[in-house]
């Protein structure tokens, strides 16, 4: 049999035309006139029933059952009340009426009213036509039988009223089919609930029906209306699918499927607190709480100098737990060395569309699941920019009266929007006057002082009563000394409080200034030279002025090299890896500048570089700023630079993780993207893999190389089938992986993009067990990254100050076991909350958790064991005498297992520092005596070795109590036994000691070996 292009098998189409049909009810669902409530597709109720379920307000409910033809195919009476003779199974062998009438009879009963509605494209039948098989009569056009039953209806008031003398055997058949209902008066109800809606739109036709309904809901062009439909057809993989939660599809949802992220420029606003945040910026972010929550001015002005801090103060207060920040938005692109890209002083950030398009992203997300409630365009096209402003101060408004508490928009960098040179494009124009702002409405701007930026805001610049001025302070005297004595551990405080003079007075409270004057400080052997030092590079609080003297010196050092400032500047900032004299050699070969020279230019940016065994970094972000200020001056000197690095990259045998990285960007950068074939091929896929680059990057720099392909005027098919066989590669990469889960060949080091987590504090009240798994994966993943400080710093900011009481608080909503049972799960979390208490030294998790442990022993078991071995573990001496001390409960198998470690790695001074602070515990019961003893033994720290005393010591513990029943340690409690009595026993020999020892040992394990395990003793 031939086919068409329209009657071909295996297509889609029916399901589409279902799915679109649902689609139709959805729409209509957001009309509130149609008071519908939510609409399910496939719903869990019996089949003929299921394709699309519509609820209504008033508890009715519409089964709709589709019917999609492509073949122009009519709907006639045999249609529905024929059965279809292929099937084997005779209780499927039923008519579509006989179906519909079944499955209403189960269904109805569970609803106040319900109607069932045939919903096809098929045309209605119109021609008498004549049964097949059997008694051979005649059956009339649906046409004309559903016109005649219908007037029936409205008049009958029995079943039995209804007849058809023309017709009597088709009515007979028809009525067959209704003989799973029982009574003749539901049989009645049925045919009265029962619709037949023909020549309905085809699925052309409806897709052009749903885009003009959409049009009409949102009073809106066919342009957004197709963008609409294109987010309902992607809903529908969850709507219609086994991954979807539940198959109740409400306002709520659909708003929030129409709402996903606009096609505008996405920018990250989600910026982690950089260290060291000194105390005194602590105090100055719970001022800025306070005035932002209980403050009477609308606007809060935090104004500071470049390097004051702004962004991190900002930072801080946006990523405290429970913020009181609702939405933030960053005016500049903070500079981030993990970047595959270099910020610029002003970008699109600061124009008025992508401000007002961004904060009602945010505030669309914040809103998710009440967008209905709150009225939340779900497009930003829907709205001109006045109405877009408008509409985001009313919602946010409802919002801040709905929660009783201000709505706070922070807003940071606005210096930034105010030398875009446009003002009129930028959004500061946009900010309205804070008279005109929602009484519970407030606003924190950040920027640098007002006095320099006459383009700010005039009610910025004039002196108004509703916006308040905080001034970041500059560092003081304290700040400086934590930071110094932060970088000089081993100075004594004379020493320490020297130095911090010195760099007080240079930096100017300068934050920055005050980082380069300290790092100075460590190439200088006293604090004269120092002084010398930190005058002749003019470091003040004007921090570019030191960059700049550093600069031009180098500069004018080796003017002898053409352009020698394009080339640094360009190399430090697209080339991501540590820079050393051959590697500038090797990159810029063809320049004849000697290797010797290269290490003198570069020592000579120093401490704007700092080195590492002749490797070379970049000490902090803002010098990449100032460093792309200058290359971002010449597009031909990028190119040229650009394409140096893919030459290099190109006749580099050794190959990078930089290289698997950044190499296709550095193509397009150097305009030979056509160039991809000479590096894209399945080595490069596994070699980068190999290299820590994860799929998820792979298939990005695969995509993007799909797109320049594509774009072509013409495809290349044998890059295609490269970009082919690299997806196949990388797919099946993800496959084997949990097969080379524990293999080393990986180098997993890899710099790890800043997670939301790092950001933004989930609010308490939404806390799950799955969330919190999250953010302990987020850290141990930092962590196991060797990136202490971000783990340390992410740990922190969501659960510093939280006791053990209070996290199981948070767990025991999820929790259905019993406490001897703790799940797996439950398990990981307590041994993460230990173990990152311990490294990050906030111990408030173990405060009072005796009280936990009368309830959930299980549970603090798992937090007070995994702190303790973290201890041990990461820390020595003094340090981890100050960790062991702050344990309130400590199990004997824990210590059991501890001494094990100290003793394995030969720690005899951590095994005394154990002793010493667990002393006064122990020694109040036999079992903790001996183990103390033990210690004291194992580190030559017994007090008094007079015989006498040492037996009256062993008086004390001869009938201490040992395991009797398995344990883990039980041959480890009798061989420290055996050693305790070996050396408080000064009266028995060796030989006696180690009988007694085997014997209760035997005595209580009697299936152990008295000759193999008798050697344990001696």
């Amino acid at each position: 049999m031939e086919y068409s292009a329209h009657t071909k098998p295996g297509m889609g189409d029916p399901y589409w035309y279902e799915w679109s049909v649902g689609q139709k009810y959805i729409i209509d669902m957001l009309n509130p006139d149609n008071e519908i409530s939510f609409v399910e597709l496939q719903a869990d109720v019996s089949l003929g029933l299921d394709d699309v379920t519509v609820t209504y307000e008033n508890g009715h409910t519409l089964f709709v059952q589709v019917k999609h033809t492509r073949a122009n195919d009519t709907l006639t009476f045999g249609d529905l009340v024929s059965t279809d003779d292929n099937k084997k199974n005779d209780e499927h062998k039923i008519s579509l009426l006989g179906e519909l009438a079944q499955s209403w009879n189960i269904e109805s009963r569970k609803y106040r009213k319900s109607k069932v509605c045939i919903f096809t494209n098929r045309v209605e039948g119109t021609k008498v036509t004549s049964t097949r098989k059997g008694k051979r009569f005649q059956r009339p056009a649906l046409s004309v039988f559903l016109s005649l039953l219908e007037k029936k209806l409205k008049t009958a008031t029995l079943f039995s009223d209804l007849k058809f003398d023309e017709y009597k055997e088709a009515w007979e058949e028809w009525k067959k089919q209704m003989s799973c209902i029982k009574t003749d008066t539901d049989k009645l109800r049925f045919l009265r609930c029962l619709e037949i809606k023909t020549n309905q739109s085809n699925l052309d036709e409806i897709e052009i029906d749903l885009l003009n309904q959409l049009q009409t809901v949102f009073r809106t062009n066919n342009t957004v209306a197709v963008g609409l439909l294109t987010k309902l057809d992607h809903a529908l993989r969850n709507w219609t699918s086994s991954i979807r939660k539940h198959s109740r599809i409400s306002v709520e949802d659909v708003y929030s499927a129409l709402a996903l992220e606009d096609n505008i420029p996405v920018y990250n606003h989600d910026l982690i607190p950089t260290e060291p945040f000194f105390k005194s910026r602590n105090i100055l972010v719970d001022k800025l709480e306070r005035e932002l929550v209980y403050g009477d001015h609308k606007v809060v002005f935090l104004s500071g100098v470049p390097g004051s801090g702004k962004t991190n103060i900002v930072s801080k207060l946006c990523n405290k737990r429970d913020s009181c920040i609702n939405i933030r938005y960053y005016a500049y692109e903070p500079i981030n060395p993990a970047k595959e890209y270099v910020s610029m002083d002003v970008s699109q950030r600061v124009r008025k569309e992508n401000f007002w398009n961004e904060l009602f992203n945010q505030l669309r997300k914040l809103l998710s699941g009440n967008l209905k409630k709150y009225n939340v365009p779900v497009v930003n096209e829907l709205m001109s920019l006045e109405e877009m402003r408008t509409r985001f101060f009313e919602i946010a408004s409802n919002y801040a009266s709905d929660g009783n508490k201000p709505f706070i928009i922070a807003i940071d960098g606005i210096d930034h929007a105010a030398r875009a040179g446009i003002l009129s494009e930028t959004f500061l124009p946009t900010i309205p006057n804070p008279e005109y702002i929602p009484n519970n409405i407030k606003i924190l701007i950040s920027g640098q002082p007002k006095d320099s930026y006459r383009n700010y805001p005039r009610w910025l610049l004039e002196d108004n009563l509703q916006v308040k001025e905080v001034t970041i302070s500059k560092l003081g005297f304290n700040d400086i000394l934590s930071l110094v004595v932060q970088q000089f551990p081993h100075k004594n405080e004379i020493e320490c409080i020297q130095i911090t003079d010195v760099v007080s007075r240079y930096a100017e409270g300068n934050t920055l200034a005050a980082i380069f004057a300290v790092y100075e400080a460590t190439k200088q052997s006293n604090v004269v030279s120092l002084e010398n030092e930190l005058r002749s590079r003019r470091l003040s609080g004007n921090i570019e002025e030191y960059y700049r003297v550093i600069w031009e010196s180098t500069k004018n050092s080796f003017k002898s090299i053409p352009y020698i400032d394009y080339k640094l500047a360009g190399i430090f900032s697209y080339f991501n890896e540590p820079v050393t004299a051959r590697k500038l050699n090797d990159i810029f070969c063809g320049e004849n500048i000697s290797l010797g020279m290269w290490k003198n230019i570069l020592k000579s940016l120093k401490p704007l570089l700092q080195e590492n065994d002749g490797k070379y970094t970049i000490l902090h972000n803002d010098v990449r700023v100032f460093l792309s200020g200058i290359i971002k001056l010449d597009q031909e000197h990028i190119t040229e630079i650009a394409s140096n690095l893919v030459d290099y990259y190109f006749n580099c045998t050794d190959k990078s993780k930089a290289f698997y990285y950044d190499i296709f960007r550095l193509l397009k950068m150097a305009k030979r993207e056509h160039e991809f074939a000479n590096f894209y091929n399945t080595d490069f896929i596994i070699e980068a893999y190999v290299h820590g680059v994860e799929t998820i990057e792979l298939k990005q720099i695969s995509n993007d190389i799909l797109r320049f392909v594509i774009t072509q005027d013409k495809i290349d098919w044998n890059n295609m089938r490269k970009l082919s066989i690299g997806f196949m590669t990388i797919d099946q990469i993800e496959k084997s992986k949990c097969e080379e889960e524990k293999s080393i060949y990986r180098d997993k080091a890899r710099v790890l993009n800043v997670h939301p987590y790092e950001c933004y504090v989930e609010s308490q009240s939404t806390w799950t067990v799955k969330l919190i798994e999250k953010v302990l994966y987020q850290i141990n993943e930092l962590y196991d990254n060797q990136d202490t400080l971000r783990a340390v710093g992410l740990f922190k900011r969501w659960f510093s100050g939280l006791n053990a009481q209070q996290l199981w608080g948070f767990l025991k909503r999820e929790w259905g076991g019993r406490e001897e049972f703790l799940s797996q799960n439950f398990q990981n979390i307590a041994n993460d909350f230990g173990k990152f208490s311990c490294i990050s030294e906030d111990v408030t998790i173990l405060k009072d958790i005796k009280n936990l442990a009368k309830d959930q022993r299980s549970f603090v078991a798992c937090i007070t064991n995994s702190f303790f071995n973290t201890a041990l573990n990461t820390m020595s001496g003094e340090k981890l005498a100050n960790a062991l001390e702050k344990q309130e409960i400590l199990y004997a198998d824990t210590i059991v297992e501890g001494i094990k470690i100290l003793l394995k790695d030969k720690r005899y001074e951590d095994l005394a520092v154990l002793e010493k602070v667990l002393h006064d515990r122990l020694v109040n019961n036999s079992f903790g005596l001996f183990l103390d003893v033990f210690m004291q033994i194992a580190t030559n720290t017994v007090t008094n070795k007079d015989g006498k005393a040492l037996l009256k010591l062993w008086d004390k513990l001869k009938y201490v109590e040992l395991p009797s029943k398995i344990s883990g340690n039980a041959i480890e409690y009798y061989s420290m036994f055996a050693i305790v009595a070996g050396y408080l026993r000064v009266d028995a020999e060796r030989f006696n000691i180690a009988e007694e020892i085997i014997s209760r040992y035997i005595s209580n394990f009697s299936y152990k070996s008295h000759s193999y395990y008798g050697v344990f003793f001696w």
